[in-house]
């Protein structure tokens, strides 16, 4: 496969992603049978699929971006790097709450796939934190 064909809609903060192909007629197909109101919502974007032997080489490493609140975990994704992703928490206060926020290495980037495995590496993590400045550990 040397092109995805990809059907997008929207614009600008509307903007998105609705379907990818491995070939152009099932993309026109789609977006025959999805027109929404006018010929101008649905539109096909071609792109050539990236070969390069050099990305072989490459070591990615994994980890989790977080912000945690008094409610809970506010925001989570997975970040990629060449490099080991380091144990990073800081704590601020935002409008009166306390804010956890930093970034988590994981071992694979199948762990993401779970969030409750998630949620537990992240909650662990800050208790482990906030325990070390607080100098119970």
């Amino acid at each position: 496969m040397d092109k995805v064909y990809i059907v997008t809609s929207g614009e600008y903060s509307d903007y998105g992603i609705d379907e990818v192909f491995d070939n152009r007629e099932d993309a026109e197909k789609y977006v025959c049978l999805n027109r929404r109101n006018d010929y101008y919502d649905l539109r096909i974007q071609e792109y050539k699929v990236y070969k390069n032997a050099k990305l072989d080489k490459v070591k990615v490493y994994y980890g989790i971006d977080f912000i945690v609140r008094d409610n809970g975990i506010n925001y989570f994704k997975i970040i990629y790097d060449y490099k080991p992703i380091e144990v990073n928490i800081e704590e601020y206060n935002c409008f009166g709450q306390k804010e956890c926020y930093g970034t988590l290495p994981l071992s694979n980037r199948n762990v993401f796939n779970d969030k409750d495995a998630v949620e537990k590496f992240v909650y662990d993590a800050v208790a482990k934190f906030k325990a070390e400045e607080a100098g119970v550990c």
